[in-house]
């Protein structure tokens, strides 16, 4: 049996963030890509340009993921800065 796909809004309530802050995710990635934070977030389904894009249900956990460490890194480069 296929895997559930969600769409950005499912996404974003599973993970706690609004669907802006996924946009955004997105594209810092392809702004830096080297950065080890990008390879965490997920790969996405697409089929055309502007078309729905769809991430597997599983790698929400990885979002999670992504969101937590983004903050750690956001909150120590805060701390470094006072």
């Amino acid at each position: 049996m296929a895997e559930k796909l969600c769409k950005i809004e499912e996404v974003a309530l599973i993970v706690g963030v609004s669907v802006a802050t996924i946009n955004i995710w997105y594209r810092w990635k392809k702004t830096h890509q080297d950065h080890e934070l990008a390879s965490l977030l997920p790969d996405f389904v697409q089929n055309g340009a502007r078309q729905t894009r769809l991430w597997k249900q599983s790698d929400c956990w990885k979002l999670i993921q992504f969101k937590k460490l983004r903050s750690e890194e956001r909150r120590v480069g805060k701390e470094c800065r006072s």
